[in-house]
């Protein structure tokens, strides 16, 4: 077996590990990559639901003060029906 002085050994070890970092940069970069786009296209997702989720609470808001009109036109009218109810008896 061959025997190594520990500066010769240090030598080794750092070459071997600058060489995988050397060689895990490009990999990296790529999932760096594609973390932003997964990012942007999140993003956009999110814009899209946002704007359908805005309309859908226009819509519901609308509907609610179609109800609410509609709602006073039906007590308006069961008022009047109970007036003339009261004046016949």
């Amino acid at each position: 077996m061959i025997q190594l002085d520990w500066p010769l050994v240090a030598l080794i070890v750092f070459v071997i590990l600058a060489v995988g970092v050397a060689r895990g940069g490009p990999n990296r970069r790529q999932h760096a990559l594609q973390l932003a786009e997964a990012k942007a296209k999140g993003n956009e997702e999110y814009r899209t639901l946002a704007e359908k989720f805005e309309a859908l609470s226009r819509e519901m808001h609308e509907g609610q003060a179609a109800m609410q009109t509609d709602l006073a036109a039906v007590r308006a009218s069961v008022a009047s029906i109970e007036t003339m109810m009261r004046e016949v008896a």
